[in-house]
């Protein structure tokens, strides 16, 4: 045995760990600093323009994100963080630009300046990395598409974007090019160039093409089929095909989007008519569409249903053929999906099914004339089913009639299964009992109507809704949401309600009104009590028709309980069905009994209410002293108290690290981790402040310290976390549970669930390290003690479990 191999070998794991695990806290410190820098942006530019609003949930999400970032475990889920986190700065950086009636020039000037902007939002510098670049062009560009053109905000934009095209465009051939094609795809999308400018720049690059990512990029899903429109349109694309250079770059672009799923998604007309053109198709001479006789062209006006490989006289069938008899959507047919006789009589490649090439040389095959072109046969082999489709003429598929016969109408296809994902529909259709024009875009899911785009405004059960905008349906066909055209009253409940017209209006799957965008500033009843509501801002329902949420208006005092609480102007406040406040954010300071003291909530803070209009958690503004038993311990001011029903405290966070007797055992407890116990003042949770070794039934455990440990009502330990591998005993076989992972016990103090740290064998079977395992709770033997978990790691789930959450407090954080 080679023994300085094995070490070296060791070594250079261990070396590896090491460097992985430095790489990981040094990306961990960058997202803290970006995290940290978004913070100070958003409180700089609000104290300097008192006049702005922002979301407070969204500034408390992203102080929850730092306070929280070092418990990713791996690269992944810090960049799940830190996606997080971009979403929320974005949102509030959208908050703060468009508000142009409450902050000035300045304000915008501000954030366009924001050199340093680690999420790449605000201002455009060459110093940062291409990916932080395109964000920024991309969002420079968004933002200005919401400014009237007029705007001098906007101009500045259009100068930076012209900027950063001229720069980079001098003698550039190929796309770092990707930060070029952004700007001057910007400049397109904006109105601010030509696109014939976009054809030749596109062509002249394309070489540099070599991956998807060089495409995948939002401000080109706009872009890019334009001009792409653009090659196609005409006789644009003959004359490139004339010349050999132009031709090749056509072959070439053609290829990347072909095999790409950005291609597929926004560049399928120009696919189509490329591929249109390697097959050259006989055209279709008036005289011939003449000739059909009047019972053949009645069929084309119904769905035919296709059974068999003979009835297929086009594209459309056999796509209808497959969306009917390929059941499991594997993209072949099958023995027991067509006849065994079918099957084997067309099978090249003798694996009994029929793929779509093999399919399309049976139909020809069965055809006095071919159906499918030679060519269309050999792409269809190497493709599998093509991603696009045109249609000659308008036909059924599975029951649906798209349009055809034109470049602008093509399909979407699932490339496996040769279902149609997306595609325009003829005249005629009723999707869902509705009738919706030519040229509406139908998108499937699985066969299923999921949406609809509409050319034009169409009115359904008296509300109409807007072209250009998107239906979208319940999987039953009731309208889960849509647009309005016009500003629309409706009855909610027992009130009607006007709604805001070009906003989105959204219903449950029983066609009730379940939120949409107020038109104005709407007085409504809620429980007992009339509150005003704002105009242009969300309101929620519940089932029966009661308000669930708004934003109100104007500072509003409610009586609640024996109180009266004013809550704060443009804030959110939910509701319980009995009418009674669910959550709010104060106005001012709340002073409440709770036994012989006195305690202020803190104004500007939300607040939140049990259905009986008791308080369930504030926000203190200064220590608040608790007795559990004879003991006294202090919660700190400014963090989260929680209430039971009858309005004793049951939660806050700890001024210092604090002894509590838990049971028989005396437990130190975190300073500033949260803190619960029941109303017989039993300690119901809490963050261990060091590595604690307890006595749990008949075992010996040292729990993890910074991590969290549950009671149960009489003290015993429901769960906590292993510091170290530990052995424990299940009848006369010892199981070794993984440190670091949760370990759970019954009442009794037998364990009940653990992670296995180690191969062991469980009931004559090897069961494998690090999968968890249940221990049942009456005593059994030996060879029967144990009840694997129903859960197989999978490449979702890792094999051992993550830690489990600490309780539900997450909307003292966000706010809900």
């Amino acid at each position: 045995m080679d023994v300085r191999g094995i070490s070296s070998a060791i070594l250079r794991a261990t070396a590896s760990q090491t460097s992985k695990d430095k790489k990981l806290e040094a990306a961990k410190e960058k997202v803290k600093r970006q995290i940290e820098y978004a913070l100070s942006v958003i409180e700089n530019l609000t104290k300097k323009f008192p006049g702005i609003k922002c979301d407070a949930r969204k500034i408390d999400g992203l102080k929850f994100l730092l306070e929280h970032i070092d418990k990713a475990k791996n690269i992944e889920e810090l960049k799940a963080f830190q996606g997080c986190a971009k979403y929320k700065y974005r949102y509030l950086h959208e908050q703060l630009i468009l508000q142009s009636k409450t902050a000035s020039n300045e304000l915008k000037d501000e954030i366009l300046e924001d050199k340093e902007d680690v999420f790449g939002l605000g201002a455009f510098t060459s110093q940062r990395s291409l990916a932080e670049q395109d964000s920024a062009l991309e969002w420079l560009s968004q933002v200005a598409s919401y400014l009237k053109k007029s705007d001098p905000y906007r101009h500045k934009i259009i100068q930076v974007l012209k900027k950063v095209a001229d720069e980079y465009g001098a003698g550039v051939k190929d796309l770092d090019n990707r930060i070029l094609f952004s700007a001057v795809a910007s400049l397109v999308a904006l109105g601010e160039t030509k696109p014939e400018y976009l054809v030749e720049f596109l062509l002249d690059r394309v070489d540099s093409i070599e991956e998807e990512e060089t495409l995948h990029d939002a401000i080109l899903s706009s872009a890019l089929p334009f001009i792409l429109n653009e090659i196609i349109k005409k006789n644009n694309f003959l004359n490139l095909q004339k010349h050999k250079e132009s031709k090749e770059k056509l072959e070439k672009l053609y290829q990347v989007l072909k095999e790409s799923d950005f291609g597929r998604r926004y560049a399928g007309g120009f696919i189509a008519a490329y591929r249109e053109f390697l097959e050259k198709p006989e055209a279709v001479s008036e005289k011939k569409v003449k000739e059909i006789p009047p019972k053949k062209l009645a069929v084309l006006d119904r769905p035919r249903k296709i059974t068999d490989i003979s009835m297929v006289s086009s594209m459309a069938d056999l796509l209808t053929l497959y969306g009917e008899k390929d059941k499991n959507r594997n993209g072949k047919l099958e023995v027991g999906e067509l006849s065994e006789k079918a099957v084997k009589a067309n099978d090249k490649t003798k694996d009994s099914a029929l793929s779509p090439w093999e399919a399309m040389e049976a139909v020809n095959s069965s055809q006095s004339k071919p159906v499918f072109s030679k060519t269309t046969i050999e792409l269809q082999w190497r493709e599998g089913f093509f991603d696009t489709v045109y249609l000659k003429t308008d036909s059924f598929i599975n029951g649906i009639k798209y349009k055809g016969g034109g470049k602008d109408w093509y399909l979407i296809l699932d490339r496996k299964t040769g279902q149609v994902e997306q595609g325009p529909l003829a005249p005629g259709n009723k999707i869902y009992g509705i009738e919706f024009k030519a040229g509406t875009v139908l998108t499937l899911k699985k066969g299923r109507p999921v949406a609809v785009l509409l050319p034009e405004n169409i009115t359904v059960h008296n509300i109409e809704y807007k072209k250009g905008k998107n239906i979208i349906f319940h999987e039953n066909g009731r309208i889960y949401s849509g647009y309005l055209a016009k500003n629309t009253t409706l009855k909610v409940g027992e009130q009607d309600i006007t709604f805001s017209a070009g906003n989105r209006i959204y219903f449950d799957e029983k066609g009730r009104i379940n939120k949409g965008m107020l038109a104005n500033d709407a007085p409504l009843r809620v429980g007992k009590q009339n509150i005003n509501f704002m105009a242009g801002s969300r309101i929620s329902f519940n089932i029966q028709g009661k308000i669930w949420e708004g934003k109100l208006a104007k500072e509003t005092t409610l009586q609640i309980g024996e109180q009266q609480i004013s809550f704060k102007s443009g804030t959110r406040m939910t509701f319980w069905s009995n009418g009674q406040v669910g959550s709010g954010t104060l106005a001012k300071d709340l002073t409440i009994p709770v036994g012989k003291q006195k305690i202020i909530l803190k104004q500007g803070q939300i607040i939140e209410f049990y259905r009986n209009g008791q308080i369930k958690y504030g926000i203190s503004t200064k220590n608040t002293p608790v007795l559990i038993g004879k003991q006294k311990i202090i919660f700190k001011q400014g963090e989260e108290l929680g209430f039971s029903e009858n309005g004793q405290i049951i939660y806050g966070k700890l001024i210092k690290n604090t002894a509590i007797r838990v049971g028989k055992q005396r437990i130190t407890f975190m300073k500033e981790g949260g803190l619960n116990f029941e109303e017989n003042g039993q300690v119901g949770y809490g963050t261990l402040a060091k590595n604690t070794t307890l006595r749990v039934g008949k075992h010996k455990i040292t729990f993890k310290k910074g991590e969290l440990i549950r009671f149960y009502e009489n003290g015993q330990i429901e769960s906590g976390y292993l510091l170290k591998d530990t052995p424990i005993w299940v009848g006369k076989q010892k199981i070794i549970l993984k440190q670091g992972c949760v370990i759970d016990f019954y009442l009794n103090g037998q364990v009940k669930f653990g992670y296995l740290a180690e191969d062991t064998i469980i009931n004559g079977e090897k069961t494998e390290m690090g999968r968890p395992v249940v221990f049942p709770k009456e005593e059994a033997p030996a060879d029967d003690n144990l009840e694997l978990v129903p859960l197989a790691p999978t490449k979702e789930e890792p094999a051992v479990k993550p830690k489990l959450p600490p309780p539900d407090t997450s909307h003292w954080k966000e706010g809900k």
